[in-house]
């Protein structure tokens, strides 16, 4: 009895070993794998539109009338930086005189994000997050020899705007100066389902506020 112990003995060992490791290894592959990260559609109630949307809004510098279009959009995933993860993005291209394009993208499963490209300012765009939705607050930082001040600045219960009464309007606050002092200022409230009603941007020689006058959103 004693010889067939220290027989199988050796054989036992090693069989055990496997089995407890393979579970880890398993786990370990699987977590190093592709990840898939998505836009919650909550979030695109907010910032995704889908040709025959149309926003009006009156040029408060001018007195006329600007319009808006969405021109062409689209939902999809692709493999971003070369590597096998997966980013949803889903982008509108606008066609008018406020707006050129909105272009949402999962970073990741903590930070998906919103720019609002504006017509006249090629090098900047209204920018807000899912998160800061969820959890609004301004922030400071600097970078690039530019310091940001951008956030969501106050949140309205109701307000009206050319005789239409809105409800939850968020304040996204923008601004940024560089070293030689040249600076963009934007303030746009945001509703869900409706899109920003009303936009203004301040810079040096140049101060132009948009509020909504009347709209169709196709989502």
């Amino acid at each position: 009895m004693n010889e067939s112990i220290l027989y199988f003995r050796p054989v036992f060992l090693p069989v055990l070993f496997v089995l407890i490791l393979f579970p880890s290894c398993q786990k370990e592959q699987k977590e190093s794998g592709p990840q898939h990260y998505y836009i919650p559609d909550a979030y695109k109630s907010w910032v995704y539109y889908n040709p025959g949307t149309y926003w009006v809004y009156l040029n408060e510098k001018t007195g006329e009338q600007d319009c808006t279009y969405v021109a062409e959009s689209s939902d999809t995933t692709y493999s971003h930086h070369g590597d096998h993860d997966l980013y949803e993005v889903a982008w509108s291209s606008l066609k008018g005189n406020v707006f050129t394009s909105i272009y949402t993208e999962a970073y990741n499963d903590d930070y998906v994000g919103t720019s609002f490209h504006l017509k006249n300012h090629n090098t900047d765009y209204v920018r807000v997050t899912y998160q800061l939705l969820l959890n609004p607050h301004m922030t400071s930082y600097f970078d690039n020899e530019l310091i940001y001040d951008q956030g969501i600045s106050e949140v309205f219960p109701t307000e009206v705007i050319n005789g239409n009464s809105f409800s939850n309007v968020y304040n996204i606050h923008g601004a940024w100066l560089n070293t030689w002092g040249d600076s963009l200022v934007t303030d746009a409230q945001l509703v869900r389902n409706i899109g920003i009603v009303k936009l203004r941007t301040y810079q040096e020689g140049a101060d132009t506020t948009w509020s909504l006058l009347r709209w169709n959103v196709v989502q």
